[in-house]
């Protein structure tokens, strides 16, 4: 009737099979309903495994920034300082840390060693002048060397750094640090020089105590010092 709305009029009448119908279509509204879930929850799912591999990925990128190495890398520390007590007597840290003055210096006393081996106060000026020099000449060359591992270590920095530079600049690095070596072995040798075969063989045991050795025969009876002897002028 033309007074009614649409929604009064179904489009078919229903009969025998209207339950029927209705439960057919409460079902299919269900399944609908559960479907979208359905996709809601897959759609979910993948988004948090897209957030997972992005940031394990993030992860990995990290840790191979974190590897990487730089370009030419240098040695620090390469030469530790010198420590040598070139006058006075008495305690104090003298001995650096690769013990590379440890026939010249000790923890408590420079002279130690060389007491305990019988030198006399003659011979003990004598060890320290030679200790005096070759502190001062050391003082310089540890200088250079510095400034050499400061030059090597702008090459890093660059790109791409000239092969023929940086195997120059480490050539002067190693002469150098021979240089350094050969001027320490001269400088124990000298020491040996102003002191006698006996106070030698002394020496020597007393190394070899330090060394958790068992003093061996060195081709001499030397008269034994006390630890804490003092040398004397000789008469």
């Amino acid at each position: 009737m033309p007074g009614q709305s649409a929604s009064a009029f179904p489009l078919w009448p229903k009969g025998k099979g209207e339950a029927a119908g209705d439960t057919q279509g409460d079902e299919l509204d269900k399944e609908s309903a559960e479907s979208k879930d359905e996709n809601k929850a897959e759609k979910n799912f993948e988004k948090n495994v897209d957030k997972k591999t992005e940031k394990n990925a993030e992860k990995r990128t990290e840790k191979r920034t974190e590897k990487k190495t730089p370009v030419l890398p240098v040695p620090v520390n390469f030469v530790p300082s010198i420590k040598i007590k070139a006058n006075g007597g008495g305690g104090g840290q003298d001995q650096n840390s690769n013990g590379s003055l440890s026939l010249l210096t000790s923890s408590q006393d420079p002279m130690i060693l060389y007491r305990k081996a019988g030198i006399s106060l003659a011979q003990e000026r004598k060890l320290r002048q030679l200790a005096a020099e070759y502190e001062s000449a050391q003082r310089v060359r540890l200088k250079l060397l510095d400034n050499l591992f400061a030059q090597m270590r702008e090459y890093q920095f660059e790109t791409e750094p000239d092969e023929k530079a940086v195997l120059a600049k480490q050539d002067e690095i190693n002469k150098l640090s021979t240089l350094m070596a050969n001027e320490r072995i001269k400088l124990l040798l000298a020491i040996r020089d102003v002191m006698t075969h006996d106070e030698k063989i002394r020496l020597v045991e007393e190394l070899e105590r330090n060394a958790g050795m068992t003093p061996r025969n060195h081709g001499g009876e030397a008269p034994e010092i006390k630890p804490n002897q003092r040398p004397t002028e000789p008469d």
